[in-house]
């Protein structure tokens, strides 16, 4: 019983997330028009970095069966690599405009349910455990 419901649990977490990383590919646009030549928003490489990160370091951890690992050696090597891409492209950068502070504090807010939801799955599913 408690195992069936620790993964209905895990499978409500996997769907909110799911469609939670769909709506943001949906609603993601260009950072930047085609009449905008004059550079690059800020932190644009960072962000490029950070995500080629995570993704490489949850494929690492899964390959050594350590994904919390994984996911921290991977968030250093994407800030790195990040700010390397920054500074090979230095001067480039213009600041955001307002469309882009929105959607940027949209992605943010997505990105804070989505920790939320995995925190109560994580929980929850230790609660269980300690109760079986």
């Amino acid at each position: 019983m408690q195992q069936s419901l620790l993964v209905i649990l895990l499978v409500i977490a996997g769907i909110i997330t799911a469609v939670s990383v769909g709506w943001f590919a949906a609603t993601r646009r260009s950072q930047w028009s085609e009449e905008e030549t004059d550079g690059y928003p800020h932190n644009f490489f960072q962000e490029i970095g950070l995500n080629i990160g995570i993704a490489l370091g949850i494929l690492g951890g899964l390959a050594v069966k350590n994904v919390p690992a994984g996911l921290v050696v991977g968030i250093g090597f994407g800030i790195l690599l990040g700010q390397f891409l920054e500074k090979r492209r230095k001067g480039g950068t213009r600041p955001l405009t307002e469309e882009e502070k929105q959607a940027r504090a949209s992605r943010q807010s997505v990105g804070v349910v989505a920790v939320w939801v995995f925190l109560l799955a994580t929980v929850t599913a230790a609660v269980l455990t300690l109760l079986k």
